[in-house]
């Protein structure tokens, strides 16, 4: 669906990851360009400092730019649908699995808190799979 993501752990293997999710019609974020802000249940994708409209950008790049293997991500604010991980899908195995994609700092407490709910607030499966995550959208 768009406008919506999931969040799953970074896999060992991205490409892998995203060639499996792009047969499924799924879209994979880089972790290091994705936050959780779990205060507004959404993902922001790209620059985390402000939420940016990169159309303008986009005459910089030259046209015979070669298209990615697979579809990338467009930066923006994403509404959390759901969260997969791997093994016991419960509170502790999120923050294991996904707290490196929290924000850092004072407020780490209240990302903790936000996380929990979080978990309350979506649907949580134990199966990072993207036939999984296509199912978990529909």
């Amino acid at each position: 669906r768009p406008g919506v993501a999931v969040l799953v752990p970074v896999p060992v293997n991205r490409v892998a990851y995203a060639r499996a999710a792009a047969q499924c019609g799924l879209v994979v974020s880089d972790a290091p360009v994705s936050v959780v802000d779990v205060a507004s249940g959404s993902v922001i994708v790209g620059a985390t400092w402000t939420d940016l409209d990169v159309g303008p950008l986009s005459g910089i790049a030259p046209s015979s730019a070669a298209a990615p293997e697979t579809p990338m991500f467009a930066w923006g604010r994403y509404r959390i649908a759901g969260i997969a991980i791997g093994g016991v899908a419960h509170l502790a195995a999120a923050v294991g699995a996904l707290g490196p994609m929290l924000s850092a700092g004072d407020d780490s407490l209240r990302q903790l808190e936000g996380l929990e709910a979080l978990t309350r607030a979506v649907p949580f499966v134990n199966d990072p799979n993207p036939e999984t995550i296509v199912d978990l959208l529909h």
